[in-house]
């Protein structure tokens, strides 16, 4: 019988790794943004190119400014979850800055929807997440309420 060789500081680790790599990879995006863009616009209708890229460009480098803040607060929450310091109001308020960089991110894919149209499935999806969260986040707000009255009454 094989023996389970994954566990939780594995699990830890690799999410550790993938959020620095997540890390590396906005920086490396935000540099190479308007290159990606140019290739973009190249693949369009003249017209159509001109009209989209100043808006293209804006508003990718605008949602990086988000996505590169939900990361870290990832990255702190990790770090939180490392030491096992798991229910705690920080961790509630990483949480809730997640969500928000989720919503953010999703308004300006919704804004860039008018200019691209498949952009409307990335707001709705980015939206999404941040209500998942959002509810992850209120569940670890009572959970940390239930621990300090239960700290409380020890």
């Amino acid at each position: 019988m094989m023996k389970n060789v994954w566990n939780r500081y594995k699990s830890l680790a690799l999410s550790y790794v993938l959020i620095k790599g997540m890390l590396a990879l906005i920086i490396i995006f935000a540099v190479a943004l308007p290159f990606l863009s140019q290739m973009y616009c190249d693949t369009l209708v003249a017209q159509t190119a001109d009209k989209i890229k100043i808006p293209l460009i804006v508003s990718l480098y605008v949602a990086t400014v988000p996505v590169f803040l939900a990361v870290l607060s990832l990255d702190r929450l990790l770090s939180n979850i490392k030491k096992d310091v798991v229910f705690d109001r920080a961790n509630v308020k990483y949480l809730r800055h997640i969500s928000w960089c989720c919503y953010f991110a999703g308004a300006v894919f919704v804004f860039l929807g008018f200019y691209i149209f498949l952009s409307f499935i990335i707001a709705i999806a980015a939206i999404f997440f941040g209500l998942i969260i959002r509810v992850v986040k209120n569940l670890f707000c009572e959970a940390v309420e239930i621990k300090s009255e239960n700290d409380l009454t020890i």
